[in-house]
């Protein structure tokens, strides 16, 4: 898991987690950031910042977003698993990688269930289609 501090994250939590990760993936140039330190990120904006990236995952809209940049750069934001905001669905991410084929991306809908009075948990995603 590669995990990245965002906007409403404090300073213990940052001072724990980068505010970017770079990483390779089954051969794939991967970064991950929040992107809030691009105002409102966009595919563009996000590829013209991590020029070297083949597939960047955001999150800072919580808007769930696929998107091809530039013919070979993936771009996803897998939205928000937690409680919902901004009036959007929860909803995860899921990108399928494997050396030599372009990335597959899709989204599945997440179910919150009530854990606490005031507090919800998201419950997992449904499994990857066969």
């Amino acid at each position: 898991m590669t995990a990245v501090y965002g906007n409403a994250d404090g300073p213990e939590l940052r001072a724990r987690l980068p505010q970017v990760a770079e990483l390779e993936l089954d051969g794939f140039d991967v970064v991950v950031t929040h992107g809030d330190q691009l105002g409102h990120p966009t595919p563009e904006k996000l590829h013209a910042t991590f020029p070297r990236a083949e597939i960047i995952v955001y999150g800072h809209t919580h808007k769930p977003l696929l998107e091809l940049v530039d013919r070979t750069v993936t771009v996803m934001n897998p939205g928000g698993a937690g409680q919902p905001r901004f009036r959007l669905k929860p909803s995860v991410g899921i990108m399928e990688l494997e050396a030599g084929i372009p990335p597959r991306g899709r989204f599945g809908a997440v179910r919150l269930t009530s854990v606490m009075a005031g507090r919800s948990a998201a419950a997992s995603a449904p499994p990857p289609a066969a």
